[in-house]
């Protein structure tokens, strides 16, 4: 999915920087506290045990206001 991702990047998104993709344990994460305005997932917390640590990281790397879009 990651190379998939990359090459959809490359081919339509090319102008959009700053943008990493990454293969990581969810539920801790190599993050500090607010680093992030938007965490994006999709289809991903159905295969995870612990989804309270996992929902849990994610707040903790959100900023305060910040954006999650989880399908």
């Amino acid at each position: 999915m990651i190379a998939l991702a990359q090459r959809n990047h490359r081919r339509y998104y090319s102008n959009l920087h700053n943008i990493n993709f990454l293969q990581l344990d969810a539920a801790n994460l190599p993050f500090s506290h607010d680093d992030f305005d938007l965490v994006v997932g999709h289809s991903f917390l159905y295969l995870i045990n612990d989804r309270p640590q996992v929902l849990e990281e994610i707040s903790r790397v959100l900023n305060p206001g910040g954006v999650i879009a989880l399908m």
